[in-house]
């Protein structure tokens, strides 16, 4: 996790959430600002055997998130439309909405608003096209002044990247923060 030394007494901290089993990408964004700031970003990787374990420890890391960071809001990634045309497996696609719903009983748990919201929604709103891809998504993240991190073998971070568009999407929507024009 990292975080940076800001206070968000001065707009809504926004939790973006990019869940999936195997490495949830989340972002917290500060509105108030413009661009708005990157106040902390992180991965949760689950650990254990099994499903059960695995989910129980999902929970758990993403309950430290919520109890350290203390979002406002938490916009969780929803999957569009393309999980209903064959495209995923019955698998992935059940084991995702397993992992969405831990996240989310802890944010009921824990008093944090969440709202899911179709992936390509998002990315329509704010990047005129609900299907643009990666390049998009970074590009829109870097005009936030925001260097997604790497991972390990030195790719960017997309999980991270899709996470800071959730939390941008969430701060637009709340008013927190006007697109530029142009």
């Amino acid at each position: 996790m990292r975080i940076a030394r800001l206070s968000t007494a001065d707009g809504a901290a926004t939790l973006g959430v990019d869940p999936s089993f195997n490495r949830t990408g989340w972002a917290l964004l500060a509105g108030g600002h413009h661009p708005p700031l990157l106040i902390a970003w992180g991965v949760i990787i689950p650990r254990g055997h099994g499903r059960g374990e695995r989910l129980l420890n999902i929970r758990r890391q993403f309950e430290g998130v919520l109890r350290s960071l203390r979002p406002a809001l938490a916009y969780f990634e929803r999957p569009g439309s393309w999980q209903r045309r064959g495209g995923s497996r019955r698998e992935t696609v059940e084991v995702m909405a397993m992992c969405r719903g831990v996240m989310l009983a802890a944010c009921a748990e824990l008093g944090v608003e969440a709202i899911e919201v179709d992936f390509q929604a998002a990315r329509r709103a704010l990047l005129g096209r609900h299907n643009a891809g990666a390049d998009a998504v970074l590009k829109f993240v870097r005009g936030l002044g925001v260097e997604p991190p790497q991972r390990p073998r030195g790719s960017v971070d997309m999980d991270v990247a899709n996470a800071v568009l959730m939390a941008a999407y969430g701060l637009v929507c709340l008013g927190g923060w006007a697109q530029p024009s142009g």
